[in-house]
């Protein structure tokens, strides 16, 4: 028998995060290149950015040739949050392209995948190379507890994107909602798995 879902975070009713969504503005307008392979991963996190942030679009695919909302977003002054050779501080992008600016008309451009298929939308996608690319002057350690990853410095999509934004402005209050709605999904997982589980598999 199916489960109840719940028709706007679109998770199972009992684990439903509505309650710690609430909605709000960021700073620039935020753009989610998201691979298809994360679009139904239940504990994505892609999708809290969609229900906490007004001006956040999501685009799922790999490559955007010929997808028009992304041409079109492209003719708007965009920055990417990707590490490359080219990549400089949020500090310098600041100094360096904002000063004299509307920074409410920029794109903040993230990519949401593995660090493998993020690689394979940045290389498929010529045009992202020629927008400035940012990298986060520091970096918070991961709360994303119920994923292995290399170290503490690989980041979530919900939290790289709301440390860009707040590094951005250089306010660390804005956006609570995106953090409180992923924190309160991983406490769920591992509620779910049951906390043998969780120490036996995520903890060592």
């Amino acid at each position: 028998m199916p489960r109840d879902v719940c028709s706007r975070c679109h998770r199972p009713v009992q684990v439903c995060l509505c309650k710690y969504i609430a909605c709000s503005r960021a700073p620039m307008n935020l753009v989610v290149l998201q691979h298809p392979s994360e679009q139904k991963k239940a504990i994505g996190t892609a999708k809290i950015l969609d229900l906490c942030i007004n001006n956040c679009t999501r685009m799922i695919g790999e490559c955007f040739s010929n997808h028009k909302p992304f041409e079109q977003m492209l003719k708007q002054p965009c920055v990417i949050l990707f590490p490359n050779d080219r990549a400089i501080t949020v500090h310098e992008f600041q100094h360096d392209y904002l000063q004299g600016t509307d920074i409410q008309s920029w794109n903040l451009i993230v990519i949401d995948g593995t660090w493998k298929k993020a690689k394979k939308i940045w290389y498929l996608n010529p045009q992202l190379h020629t927008l400035p690319s940012i990298v986060l002057s520091q970096c918070e350690p991961s709360a994303y507890r119920i994923r292995k990853i290399p170290n503490s410095t690989y980041l979530s999509t919900v939290e790289a994107a709301v440390m860009a934004l707040r590094e951005l402005v250089n306010d660390q209050t804005i956006l609570e909602s995106p953090l409180a709605a992923f924190k309160a999904m991983i406490d769920q997982q591992i509620q779910i798995m049951g906390n043998e589980i969780y120490q036996n598999n995520y903890q060592k």
